[in-house]
């Protein structure tokens, strides 16, 4: 396997393994916080559901963002260009389009935390939908994890299994 292609599959695994177990670190307190004890204040509720609302919002900017500026970096490469230059144009795209929607997943994860932390999320638990851009990114990141042929499309080259020395 080219040693570059791995680097990048190295990098884009552990982004998503280390969203992965903050994600299980959240389930965890969620599932073992009983809140109170008693039910959510309204400032509780009030507060998950405008961190909710915010959650949402900037969900919506982040994703359009992250794939206008990955489509925006790859097409600028040239058709059959293999060089060192193409490579590192790839890996960026890669790298700030999964940062991008990691933070968005710790944005949701977060608030998902103070819900479940404040017991709101046991009495509302409509607001474990906060989660949604944690979900979002595992699926992404599978479906998305980069291999030769993927790159071997962006360039334009048949997948020869020869990319970048």
């Amino acid at each position: 396997m080219n040693e570059t292609i791995k680097a990048l599959k190295i990098i884009y695994g552990a982004m998503t393994i280390g969203a992965v177990v903050f994600g299980l670190i959240v389930f965890l307190v969620c599932a073992v916080s009983s809140g109170s004890g008693s039910d959510p204040t309204a400032a509780n509720v009030s507060a998950v559901k405008m961190l909710s609302l915010f959650v949402a919002a900037t969900s919506v900017f982040t994703y359009l963002n992250a794939a206008m500026i990955f489509k925006k970096i790859v097409s600028s490469v040239k058709p059959g260009d293999q060089s060192d230059a193409t490579f590192q144009k790839i890996r960026n795209a890669y790298i700030i389009r999964m940062a991008m929607l990691e933070g968005e997943a710790f944005l949701g994860l977060a608030v998902c935390l103070v819900a479940g932390v404040t017991g709101v999320l046991r009495s509302y638990p409509i607001y474990g939908l906060v989660s949604m851009p944690f979900i979002i990114l595992v699926v992404f990141a599978v479906r998305t994890f980069p291999n030769q042929e993927r790159i071997s499309r962006i360039t334009g080259q048949q997948s020869s299994g020869n990319f970048i020395r």
